[in-house]
């Protein structure tokens, strides 16, 4: 995805912290991109644009996925920290199917 972006001139937009397959379960164990790659260098950012999903639902509420303000508060804590948890209030698939429905494929 990174090379991806690069080319493309894109920003990249990382996923909301989430526990990864098999490196534990629930909110204690959430994890970023970030906690891999080293997104701080200042290599990498002089050719990829990186923003979290919180930043791009902020820029994005109103425009390219048109959000009532409902829908804004109910994605806005998914979109810092989500699990793969049904009934959780911080399911990840709320805010995907959001971006799913808006033609963002995650």
């Amino acid at each position: 995805l990174f090379v991806v972006a690069a080319v493309t001139g894109r920003t990249l937009v990382l996923p909301p912290k989430a526990p990864f397959y098999l490196l534990g379960t629930g909110k204690k164990n959430v994890r970023s991109f970030g906690d891999f790659y080293n997104l701080d260098n200042t290599a990498f950012q002089k050719h990829v644009r990186v923003i979290s999903m919180s930043e791009f639902l902020e820029k994005e509420k109103y425009g390219l996925l048109n959000l009532s303000e409902e829908e804004y508060e109910k994605l806005k804590p998914v979109a810092d920290i989500c699990l793969h948890q049904d009934g959780s209030p911080i399911n990840c698939d709320v805010l995907f199917e959001k971006l799913r429905q808006s033609g963002i494929q995650p």
